[in-house]
C-alpha cells in the first residue's frame, strides 16, 4: 500500500472544492480504515489496484465518517455513512474504483456531488513530522532537528520548551489510550531534550 498526499476537487451541483487528501493505493481487497488514522481529520482517497471485485472496508472503532464512492470515470456513484456505535463490527463491501473517505463533520455538500478531479501531487516540507503516527511524531524530536514541522502549509517550530508542551500532548493522548509503552518513550525523549541549552527556560 503506498501512502501518498495530494489534491483533489470535489466537484458539486454548486460550486466546487479543493482538498488536500491522503491518497493510498490498495493492493489487497481488505482495508482497515483505524490503519490511517492520520489522515482522519483531513480525509483519505483510497484507489483500488488489486484484482478482487470488491474491497471490504472494516470500519470497526472508527470515527463517525461519510464514504463517498466514485466509478473509473471518477463521476459520484453513491455516498455511504458510518456511526460508531459502541465500536461494533462494521464493514461495508464496495466495488467502485475510487473511495473518498471524509470525516462525518466535513460540512461540504456531499450529498450533491457530481464526480472528483485529480490535480497536482503536493510537495510538502516534513511531511512526516505532520502526518506521522505518535510514536513517529516521538522519534522525530528525539533527534532534534533544527525544524518541527506542525502543518502542510509550513508552519513549523524551532528548538525550545515549546517541543517538550507537545511531548506532553502526546503523552496525555497516549495515556488515554493506555499505550504505556510510548509513555515511557515520551518521557525518555523529554529528559533527554531537557539537558539541552535551547530547552533551559
Amino acid at each position: 500500500m503506498q501512502t501518498l498526499l495530494r489534491n483533489i476537487q470535489l466537484n458539486f451541483a454548486k460550486g466546487k472544492k479543493k482538498l488536500t487528501v491522503g491518497n493510498l493505493i490498495l493492493q489487497r481487497n481488505y482495508h482497515n480504515i483505524l490503519e490511517e488514522e492520520r489522515f482522519k481529520k483531513r480525509g483519505y482517497l483510497l484507489t483500488k489496484g488489486h484484482a478482487s471485485l470488491q474491497t471490504n472496508f472494516d470500519l470497526t472503532g472508527a470515527d463517525d465518517c461519510q464514504l463517498l464512492s466514485f466509478d473509473k470515470e471518477f463521476n459520484f456513484v453513491t455516498i455511504r455513512y458510518y456511526k460508531n456505535y459502541r465500536n461494533a463490527p462494521f464493514s461495508y463491501l464496495l466495488s467502485e474504483p475510487y473511495v473518498l473517505i471524509l470525516p462525518a463533520f466535513h460540512t461540504h455538500p456531499v450529498e450533491s456531488t457530481l464526480s472528483f478531479t485529480l490535480l497536482e501531487y503536493t510537495e510538502i516540507h516534513g511531511i512526516d513530522h505532520v502526518f506521522g503516527t505518535d510514536a513517529e511524531k516521538v522519534e522525530i524530536l528525539a533527534g532534534n532537528p533544527y525544524r518541527f514541522y506542525l502543518s502542510e502549509y509550513g508552519v513549523w517550530m524551532l528548538r525550545g520548551t515549546n517541543r517538550l508542551e507537545l511531548l506532553d500532548e502526546i503523552y496525555q493522548t497516549a495515556l488515554t489510550k493506555e499505550d504505556y509503552p510510548l509513555c515511557k518513550r515520551i518521557n525518555e525523549v523529554k529528559e533527554q531534550l531537557s539537558t539541552l541549552p535551547e530547552y533551559q527556560s
